[in-house]
């Protein structure tokens, strides 16, 4: 600083430490009047580990304020230093809401699918002599049905076929220089491929829709002996029934990419939207000429239908996605939901 503005006096240590004890606290009360003055909350918890394989769990409270708006406060991200079964993560949930003081206030926590997560919330319940729903993440739970379905051998061969040809372009500068040149040879935006990841939600269809976009491109680079030798170009080639599956696939996974991403918004998401008609509007047409998109698309509704427990009968069960769809003006008519069980929906409610 004394090189780049030689009159700025830097803080020391002590005020800056002292000024961030007392923002910590102005934020915690701030918080704590937030939760106070609310009759109910929600809230949304996450395992994950650091780059320095460090494991932390990070708890959000969800709350409808004064002013009928969604709000989310983030309550704390603490390191876990015991193991992740569910007893410490329901002994560690706990002492968070008693921290806050919400531990009658907490209607719900949402989670992932991970077994050990999911059982602690019951124990949780039990400790606190009040019902606590777990609420399973409606976009992790669909990129699951999603993959599982991505299982299907012909469609794995492709996307591993597809995450080859983008290897090759990422490990190989000057395969990407002559991409680019014959991008802009083609009229097309130069773009880089993306690779697929299985953590990352979305990937395989955001790495199909960018191949698809690029086939030309990428078969004139393939295709020149100055830049791709014939046995790698042979490997690497993908075929013209290959690229019928993919536009098929594309189309297939471009509105459960709309979906998941509607989903993931903090402020529009609620649970009602989960039931709502995906699988008719999208995924029962059946004048596909490919038989393996017809598999596809009847694996995924399977999934859909256990995981969501869409083929529920009224009789065993109510759950808090159809209380939320009846209080949700859009979805109010249960349209979406069987005669009977519309009406037991309306009872418990009321």
């Amino acid at each position: 600083m004394a090189v780049i503005e030689p009159n700025y006096k830097p803080c020391k240590e002590e005020a800056i430490r002292s000024r961030l004890i007392a923002l910590t606290s102005n934020v915690k009360e701030f918080i704590k009047m937030e939760l106070c003055d609310s009759q109910s909350i929600s809230c949304t918890s996450d395992c994950w580990t650091s780059i320095a394989q460090e494991s932390y769990i990070t708890v959000t409270a969800h709350i409808i304020d004064s002013n009928w708006g969604p709000k989310s406060l983030m309550l704390t991200t603490i390191e876990m230093d015991k193991r992740h079964t569910a007893e410490n993560l329901a002994e560690q949930l706990h002492n968070i809401f008693h921290e806050w003081n919400i531990s009658e206030k907490v209607l719900a926590v949402v989670t992932d699918n991970a077994k050990n997560i999911v059982n602690s919330i019951p124990l949780i319940s039990s400790t606190n002599e009040k019902q606590i729903f777990n609420i399973k993440c409606a976009a992790h739970t669909l990129q699951l049905a999603v993959n599982h379905a991505m299982k299907i051998e012909c469609i794995s061969d492709i996307i591993n076929q597809c995450n080859k040809v983008v290897g090759h372009f990422k490990h190989s500068a000057l395969a990407v220089q002559s991409l680019e040149k014959r991008q802009e040879q083609s009229g097309l935006s130069k773009t880089i491929l993306l690779q697929s990841c299985k953590t990352l939600w979305n990937s395989v269809y955001l790495m199909l829709e960018r191949l698809y976009l690029n086939r030309c491109a990428i078969f004139n680079v393939l295709t020149d002996k100055n830049i791709t030798n014939r046995s790698l170009a042979e490997k690497l080639e993908i075929k013209e029934t290959e690229w019928t599956l993919i536009d098929s696939l594309i189309k297939v996974l471009k509105p459960i990419h709309m979906t998941t991403t509607v989903l993931c918004t903090e402020k529009h998401s609620p649970i009602s939207m989960i039931r709502k008609k995906i699988i008719e509007k999208h995924l029962l047409h059946t004048d596909d000429k490919v038989t393996v998109i017809q598999s596809f698309k009847k694996t995924i509704v399977l999934e859909l239908e256990r995981r969501f427990f869409l083929d529920l009968s009224p009789t065993e069960q109510i759950l808090p996605e159809q209380i939320a769809s009846f209080l949700d003006p859009r979805y109010k008519y249960l349209e979406h939901e069987a005669l009977s069980t519309r009406e037991e929906i309306r009872s418990r409610v009321k």
